[in-house]
This record gives C-alpha cells, sequence and structure tokens, in this order.
C-alpha cells in the first residue's frame, strides 16, 4: 500500500514562512507497507517555540507508529525531545550574543501548546482497510469518497472556539490530558481522500459542506493547479477564512 499525498500550507496573513507554526509530517511516500501514518499539528501563537513543538509532534507521532499509543507516553517522551532542543536554541541564542529577552523567558516558563491530529492506515483488504485517528484539539480529518461521509473531531462550525484542547510541553499543563484525546475508527477503499487541517480552514470546509457546496471539489482542482494561495487569500480578504495559518494535507492510499 501507497501513501500518495499533496501539502499546501501558508502563513497567517502578515506573517512570514518562517513564522507558520502548522506542521505536517507522514512516512515516507516512497515506501510501500501494509501501515501508513500522518500527522498534522497547529502550535498556538502564545506559545514559545510553538513551531518545534508542533513538529516534535508530528514527527514522534508518526515515528511511534502505535495503534494502542499511551497519550501520556507519547507525549513524556515529546517534552525530553522539546527540552533538550530548546536548550540549543537558547544556547545557540547566547552565543550570537542575542539572549533571551524577559518577555521570551517569560513564554519559555509558561511552555508551548499545540493541536495534534494523527491517522494510521492499515491494508486490511484487496478493496481497502482501516484506519484509527486520535486527536487533542480542533485540527480535522475530512474522509472523502463523492462526498464527505467521515468529519473527526468536529462536524459542525460552531465547535470551534477559540480555547481548543492543547497539549503542552510544560507539564503542569497537561494534568487532565486523557480527557482530552478522541479517538475515531473507519474503513477506507482506495481511491478514498483523506483531508487533514487545521482549525481555520477546516472551520471553513464544515460551512461549506453543510451549506452543500462540495468545498473538496474546490481543493482538488486547486491543489492540482497551484490556485490555492491566491484562493485562501481571497477567502481571507472576503472575510469567511480567519486570518491564520492554514495547512492542508491529502492523502490517498494506492494499492502496490
Amino acid at each position: 500500500m501507497k501513501l500518495i499525498s499533496s501539502l499546501f500550507t501558508i502563513p497567517k496573513r502578515g506573517s512570514v514562512p518562517s513564522e507558520n507554526e502548522d506542521f505536517y509530517f507522514q512516512h515516507d511516500a516512497e515506501i510501500s507497507r501494509d501501515h501508513q501514518t500522518v500527522a498534522i499539528a497547529d502550535g498556538a501563537s502564545e506559545g514559545f517555540l510553538s513551531k518545534l513543538w508542533s513538529k516534535i509532534l508530528t514527527v514522534s507521532y508518526v515515528n511511534f507508529d502505535r495503534t494502542d499509543l499511551d497519550i501520556r507516553q507519547f507525549t513524556d517522551f515529546c517534552i525530553d525531545v522539546y527540552e533538550h532542543q530548546r536548550e540549543r536554541y537558547v544556547q545557540r541564542r547566547t552565543e550570537k550574543n542575542n539572549p533571551l529577552k524577559w518577555f521570551e523567558e517569560n513564554l519559555m516558563a509558561k511552555g508551548s501548546f499545540s493541536t495534534l491530529l494523527g491517522v494510521s492506515f492499515s491494508n486490511s483488504t484487496p478493496e481497502g482497510g482501516y484506519w484509527r485517528s486520535i486527536s487533542v484539539g480542533d485540527s480535522c480529518l475530512f474522509q472523502i469518497r463523492e462526498s464527505v461521509i467521515e468529519s473527526f473531531p468536529m462536524n459542525d462550525s460552531s465547535a470551534f472556539g477559540n480555547s481548543p484542547e492543547l497539549i503542552s510541553s510544560n507539564p503542569a499543563y497537561n494534568q487532565d490530558l486523557e480527557s482530552k484525546v478522541k479517538v475515531k475508527t473507519g474503513s477506507f477503499l482506495f481511491g478514498d481522500s483523506f483531508y487533514l487541517m487545521t482549525d481555520a480552514v477546516a472551520n471553513w470546509f464544515i460551512t461549506q459542506n453543510a451549506e452543500g457546496k462540495r468545498p473538496w471539489a474546490i481543493l482538488e482542482e486547486l491543489l492540482e493547479t497551484d490556485g490555492l494561495k491566491d484562493y485562501v487569500n481571497h477567502l481571507r480578504g472576503e472575510g469567511s477564512l480567519k486570518n491564520d495559518d492554514v495547512t492542508i494535507a491529502r492523502v490517498k492510499l494506492a494499492e502496490d
């Protein structure tokens, strides 16, 4: 089973690409295997080194590659990696005579925060297989087969807010971590499309779908023609898309 994917990501208006705090990661698409895993995360802008944290979460999720993932054990591992890389970052700043400013030190003490959505696919039949998704927060998964047949963890635009559930690099904010985790399972056929999206564009997608506008068809076309950047900026300009980092990953599974 091979993984075929397309990725689009753009920072919020007024920001540069290096300030984009979303991150997407997947198994090597060139390698065929019976099990494939992908993950997306949306780092919270109020945190310290949130892009680093969202990267660590996604890369670690894919590399853990377990259907029976222990979220506490997983998060503790990610925190260890984060703390090591944070120390290296602080050291590099000091060596360049650019030590952390007082407000950065306050942010560092609080920690980093991010959503996480991971999906694992298992090839179990000649026609397809099964998938399992774990979610913390409001990044979303959509399964498309002529229409939307699954929407996880959100299926109503009113469910989005300004305070999604988050995983933190600071253990003090993970006391109720297990209660934040949502799990969904389903089946797929080869040829189905799966879209992983961060919250702003996921909210738009759900709204459009509720109005019968087939938003996946728009994304399908624009991913093939490199027209998504202009379209996202158009949606932002008309107010139908919140000015936030936008990441869309389209994933398809194919027979060997």
